[in-house]
């Protein structure tokens, strides 16, 4: 399977075959005329490292034409290790590298082309789950399931979020982040492994609402005491302390037309969204307000594992994603003790 998408990314899944033609304009915007000698030079790279070529194959055109065929064999896209997981690389196409280069598809004010490699049949590791390998959420999820290999995903993101929130619990400041946006990821992973037919979404939502609860909970525990050491979000101070402190709650509400692509300095999506009230040097906690139903709450998780950090600004805030924007309209819960 390949697709050719309007963003001109490429998706292709690793050992198949790619064919597509590849056009081109002058400076003046008409169509270039290809001529014998030409050579148009197709190129992948790792992501964000250009100079790391996983792929190169030049075209030699021999005679006049508009479009130049670009044809990828099944070895020339069994690019690197076996993969379990899709796999993001940049690619180009350059005319005459050598003489007089010339980029005809390349990072652009839309930033850079994706080529997107997914992992073949081959590529997924056999796999015999135990009834131990497997917790029993469901008889979706038990080790007869005819799913074995979605299971042991499925088992093993669990298992990580398990230890993820006994981290929680005991970590210092400076992973703390770290670990909750770990934990975010792994929510979304099992959460995107349902389908309709075997309803695994929504088993693996009703178990994951326990472990949702408990790391928020530990979240909200880490609040700081003014000594350097935490304590509970809720606690007192007296007026030496802090001098009257308060706390204060905001929500935003973030929709997903909110988010605009800045490829010169984030290289991803921002939001920037109005909080009357809130300062700009405020060190906010903050979480996402759940949704109404077990799909609802699976885009809203799948949308708030998506977001990268936040910063506060007065009156508004600024959310970063990576270079997908999440497609779920979110509200985020900002806590401040001033």
């Amino acid at each position: 399977m390949f697709s050719l998408n309007d963003d001109q990314s490429i998706y292709i899944t690793r050992g198949d075959v790619l064919g597509f033609n590849v056009g081109a304009c002058t400076g003046e915007g008409e169509d270039y005329i290809f001529k014998a000698g030409d050579v148009v030079r197709f190129k992948v790279t790792e992501k964000r490292a250009c100079d790391v070529v996983v792929l190169q194959k030049d075209f030699a055109v021999e005679a006049e034409c508009e479009c130049v065929p670009i044809f990828l064999s099944e070895s020339d896209t069994k690019i690197g290790e076996t993969i379990s997981k899709p796999k993001d690389y940049w690619y180009e196409v350059e005319l005459n590298p050598l003489t007089e280069p010339q980029t005809i598809i390349g990072y652009d004010e839309g930033g850079a082309k994706i080529f997107r490699l997914f992992p073949e049949g081959a590529d997924v590791p056999p796999y015999e789950p135990t009834v131990e390998d497997i917790p029993v959420v469901d008889e979706e999820l038990s080790a007869a399931s005819e799913r074995p290999v979605q299971n042991a995903a499925v088992a093993k993101a669990i298992l990580e979020i398990e230890k993820l929130i006994a981290a929680l619990k005991e970590n210092t400041d400076a992973d703390f982040e770290a670990i909750r946006l770990e934990l975010n990821k792994l929510t979304k992973t099992v959460l995107s492994s349902g389908d309709s037919t075997y309803k695994i979404e929504e088993a693996v939502s009703a178990a994951m609402s326990k472990y949702k609860t408990e790391a928020d909970n530990a979240y909200a525990a880490k609040g700081h005491n003014h000594d350097g050491t935490y304590a509970a979000l809720v606690h007192s101070h007296t007026a030496s302390d802090v001098g009257a402190a308060a706390v204060k709650e905001y929500e935003a509400e973030v929709s997903a037309a909110d988010w605009l692509y800045d490829s010169a300095v984030w290289g991803g999506y921002i939001a920037e969204v109005s909080v009357s009230g809130i300062l700009g040097t405020d060190s906010p906690i903050v979480d996402v307000a759940p949704g109404n139903t077990a799909s609802e709450n699976g885009a809203i998780l799948e949308a708030w594992a998506q977001i990268v950090k936040i910063e506060t600004q007065a009156d508004s805030i600024l959310l970063y994603a990576g270079e997908t924007a999440p497609a779920a309209d979110i509200t985020v819960r900002l806590k401040v003790v001033r």
